[in-house]
């Protein structure tokens, strides 16, 4: 099995834990993808992530899906130095993606900038 998975047990889905993501987390953005992040200390090491489009911005389900893949598999195949940064610190992270902007971008720019953003968490955790 490829060590790159983004599995069901990685999916931010409880509704407490983003509440609490948005009180007590942190954010920034990196445009057109705003982050949400909190760090929790626990013994395993675990990111959790959510990825928010709106139907507002994306009236069509076909181009919200599209960029949620994008982002899916760009932090998919990205995240391993944050994950290796935060075993070492025995850390668990939850993270949201928020898209803010009205237009879609390819795969190479959302790339690009999830690159980024994972660079940020891994110096600010």
């Amino acid at each position: 099995m490829s060590m790159h998975t983004f599995k069901k047990e990685n999916k931010l889905i409880n509704k407490k834990s983003i509440e609490e993501l948005f009180l007590k987390g942190n954010n920034f953005t990196e445009f057109p993808i705003q982050t949400h992040w909190r760090k929790l200390n626990n013994d395993n090491s675990n990111i959790k992530l959510a990825i928010s489009i709106t139907k507002k911005r994306f009236p069509k389900a076909v181009n919200r899906n599209l960029l949620k893949r994008y982002i899916r598999e760009s932090f998919r195949t990205n995240n391993m130095r944050l994950k290796n940064h935060l075993s070492k610190k025995k850390n668990k992270i939850h993270i949201l993606f928020i898209f803010i902007d009205n237009k879609e971008y390819d795969f190479k720019t959302i790339n690009n900038k999830i690159i980024v953003i994972l660079e940020r968490l891994i110096k600010l955790t």
